[in-house]
């Protein structure tokens, strides 16, 4: 079970957020958040998981574009709706992430 649980958290990192979409991640925002905050929490989660993978003989790859283009177009509504009951800061946020990895 505790090995389905890494491979889905593992799947799931590589479908939402691409090493190139990671690479170019800048959030040019005002916030300061402390140590050991969520986002720096998740990212080490989401390190580990994907080296987990990788030692247990996972091979990662890139999301083909076609599968990416797919993925985006599903998820397009739910992230709408999520947006608008989120506020302003969170579409912010959204949007950027959106035009980093270029929805």
């Amino acid at each position: 079970m505790k090995k389905m649980m890494i491979l889905l958290v593992g799947l799931a990192f590589v479908l939402t957020l691409t090493p190139q979409a990671a690479a170019k991640t800048v959030w040019p925002m005002h916030l300061n958040y402390p140590p050991n905050n969520f986002h720096q929490t998740a990212g080490h989660m989401d390190r580990e998981s994907v080296k987990t993978l990788k030692d247990n003989g996972m091979t990662i790859l890139e999301v083909n574009k076609s599968f990416r283009k797919e993925l985006n177009a599903v998820g397009k509504e739910p992230r709408a709706e999520w947006a608008g009951k989120a506020g302003e800061d969170a579409k912010e946020v959204l949007d950027r992430y959106c035009e980093i990895i270029s929805y």
